[in-house]
């Protein structure tokens, strides 16, 4: 879990509470592909996506406000952090997407040779029978780590929607 511990855009970290929320739902499987997209937020919160691939499951966590330190117990009105876990198997469609800037040429990322990694301004966007939606890599900045592990992903995913 090590590699979710830190987001590289800016360094900020992940809390403790989710952390431990997606740790419980791993448990003691191995993490294939992990993704961080976190903004800080006001008054020591933060606020984004983890989502972690196992071999067979998707992790997903949002965080909304979510307190970055230990917080009282009649400090919180609502959950700031939902962690769920579905199937692999409940892939259902994979949609390759790119940049929708006018002042962009769509096709130019995928022209340009990355070697393995992903390309800048494009994602994915998984459907999953279950109703869930998961758009990689997370944010509007991917971390290099994303860019480059997503190939292989998708890779292993097509197995998923067989």
């Amino acid at each position: 879990m090590s590699l979710l511990t830190k987001h590289a855009n800016g360094g900020t970290r992940v809390p403790v509470h989710a952390m431990r929320r997606v740790q419980a739902l791993l448990g003691s499987q191995e993490i294939a592909f992990a993704d961080v997209d976190l903004q800080p937020g006001d008054r020591g919160t933060t606020t984004g996506e983890i989502i972690v691939f196992t071999p067979t499951r998707v992790i997903h966590a949002r965080l909304k406000d979510a307190p970055n330190g230990p917080q009282s117990a009649s400090s919180a009105t609502t959950m700031s952090v939902e962690a769920s876990t579905w199937g692999r198997s409940e892939l259902r469609r994979v949609d390759l997407f790119s940049s929708t800037e006018p002042w962009k040429n769509p096709d130019q990322e995928w022209s340009e040779d990355y070697e393995d990694w992903w390309p800048r301004d494009c994602y994915a966007d998984l459907s999953y029978s279950s109703g869930q939606h998961v758009r990689l890599p997370l944010g509007t900045q991917p971390t290099d780590a994303a860019r480059k592990t997503m190939r292989s992903l998708l890779g292993s995913i097509a197995g998923d929607l067989e």
